[in-house]
């Protein structure tokens, strides 16, 4: 639920400009008072303002996937061994162990696999 928490705010404003938006700018042809024109400047800031937010909710999305970095120490001796043992390719086995471990640097898991082979 994570994309609900992401995504409600920006949903809410497309529809409320889809809802509100049309007997909103109705009412400015036919008569035109001052609530008339702050519905209008509301309408044009939430017109506007929704990129933004869309921006926001797709920027945090991707700062979630982000790993963490993890240190080589904290990488099993028997991890590093099961992942050599199910292939012989070296470039295999640094695959798999950083596959098992994400936050695993390239040269790490080099490093790693060169160690135990």
């Amino acid at each position: 639920m994570v994309w609900l928490r992401r995504w409600r705010f920006p949903a809410f404003v497309v529809v409320l400009a889809i809802f509100l938006g049309p007997g909103v700018i109705a009412d400015l042809g036919s008569t035109s008072s001052i609530w008339d024109w702050t519905g209008l400047g509301c309408l044009v800031l939430l017109v506007v303002g929704l990129p933004l937010f869309i921006r926001d909710a797709l920027r945090d999305g991707r700062a979630e996937m982000t790993p963490v970095r993890l240190d080589p120490a904290e990488v099993s001796p028997g991890a590093i061994h099961q992942a050599i043992s199910r292939t012989s390719d070296r470039v295999s086995a640094v695959r798999l162990l950083r596959e098992a471990h994400p936050g695993l640097g390239l040269r790490d898991a080099a490093e790693l696999v060169d160690a135990y082979r």
